[in-house]
C-alpha cells in the first residue's frame, strides 16, 4: 500500500494538496481503503469531492485545490483583483465563482454562485482559470467607491489589460436592474463617454472646477497648441501658458494614448508651457484639491464680487 499512498501524495501534490474521489479511484484505492484513511486523520475531507492529503495555507495553492475539487470553478473577486494586479495583497479568503445550480461549499474558501459567468469572462493564468479583467471589475462594482473602481480602470487600462470595448460588452451582456454592481458600472460607463458636443461629462465638471477657482486671467476651452495648431488643449490659460487637460479613461487609459500625451506633455515644456493633468477621479473626489491646484499654479487669489 506505501506505493499507493505515494502515488496519492505525488498527484496532489501538484493540485494545491488535494485528491478528488474518482483520482484516489483510478489510482487504485478501493472505498474501504478511502474510509480508512479518513478514519485515522491521514486524508481529511473536502467538501464533497475530494480529500486533503497535505495541509496548505498559500492563497494560490488553496485556489488550485479549489479548482481541482469544483472543475467548473473560476478564481474570481478578490483573489482575481490579486491576480490582475488591482490589489496588493491577497483576500483574507480566497474567493471562486461557480454556477448557481452548484451546491459545494469549500472551507477556507469564500464561494460566490451566478449564472451568467460566460466563457468569454473566463482567462487563464498560469494554470488557473480566472474571471477576466473586465469581469473582474464587474464583480468587484458592488463593494468599490467609484473613484476607487475608476482607479482600477486606469491603472488596467494603461498596461493594456483592460480595453474600453470589452468593458462596456461585459455590462450589457450582464447588466441588469437588480444584479449588485450594475448601477455603479453604468455610472463608471457615463464618466468614459465622449459623446456629446459639449464635451465629457468628465470635461463638463472639469470646467465647472475652473470656474470656481475664479481666476481674473479666465480660460479659453479647446485652444490650439500654438507649436502645433491642428492639434488642442482641452482648457487652457494662455496668458500664463497653462493648460489643462482632462484625462479620460476611453482614451488616455490606452498605452499608446499614454505615451502620445506624456510626449506633449514634454514638448509643452520645451516651449514653455505646464500641463496639468486631471482625471475623473480628482475631478469626483477631490474636487477642492483640483481648485486648489489650479490657483497655486496661476498663482491668483478669488475675485471679489465687485470685479
Amino acid at each position: 500500500m506505501a506505493h499507493l499512498d505515494k502515488r496519492a501524495i505525488d498527484v496532489s501534490s501538484t493540485q494545491g494538496g488535494v485528491l478528488t474521489r474518482s483520482q484516489a479511484l483510478e489510482l487504485g484505492f478501493s472505498n474501504r481503503q478511502i474510509d480508512y484513511r479518513l478514519s485515522v486523520g491521514r486524508w481529511q475531507r473536502v467538501g464533497d469531492l475530494g480529500y486533503r492529503l497535505i495541509p496548505v495555507s498559500d492563497p494560490r495553492q488553496l485556489l488550485q485545490a479549489s479548482t481541482i475539487l469544483i472543475p467548473d470553478a473560476v478564481v474570481s473577486h478578490g483573489s482575481a483583483s490579486f491576480i490582475h494586479g488591482i490589489e496588493k495583497h491577497w483576500p483574507e479568503r480566497p474567493s471562486i465563482s461557480v454556477h448557481s445550480r452548484t451546491t459545494h461549499a469549500l472551507p477556507d474558501v469564500e464561494v460566490h454562485r451566478c449564472h451568467d459567468l460566460l466563457n468569454t469572462h473566463v482567462t487563464q493564468i498560469e494554470h488557473l482559470r480566472v474571471t477576466t479583467p473586465e469581469r473582474t471589475i464587474f464583480d468587484l462594482a458592488s463593494t468599490y467607491s467609484l473613484g476607487r473602481l475608476s482607479w482600477a480602470v486606469v491603472h488596467l487600462a494603461t498596461e493594456g489589460r483592460v480595453f474600453y470595448p470589452a468593458l462596456e460588452k461585459v455590462v450589457a451582456e450582464i447588466g441588469r436592474r437588480g444584479k449588485p454592481g450594475t448601477a455603479r458600472m453604468r455610472e463608471l460607463l457615463e464618466s468614459l463617454d465622449l459623446g456629446e458636443s459639449d464635451g465629457s461629462p468628465l470635461e463638463r465638471r472639469g470646467r465647472r472646477l475652473l470656474d470656481r477657482a475664479q481666476c481674473p486671467c479666465g480660460f479659453e476651452s479647446e485652444y490650439p497648441i500654438p507649436w502645433s495648431p491642428r492639434r488642442r488643449f482641452d482648457d487652457a490659460f494662455p496668458s500664463h501658458r497653462l493648460a489643462v487637460e482632462w484625462d479620460s479613461l476611453r482614451f488616455h487609459g490606452q498605452r499608446d494614448a499614454f505615451e502620445a500625451d506624456r510626449h506633449r506633455d514634454r514638448s509643452a515644456l520645451e516651449h514653455g508651457w505646464r500641463v496639468l493633468r486631471f482625471t475623473w477621479v480628482d475631478v469626483t473626489e477631490t474636487p477642492d484639491r483640483v481648485v486648489q491646484t489650479v490657483r497655486r499654479m496661476l498663482d491668483c487669489r478669488v475675485r471679489s464680487p465687485e470685479s
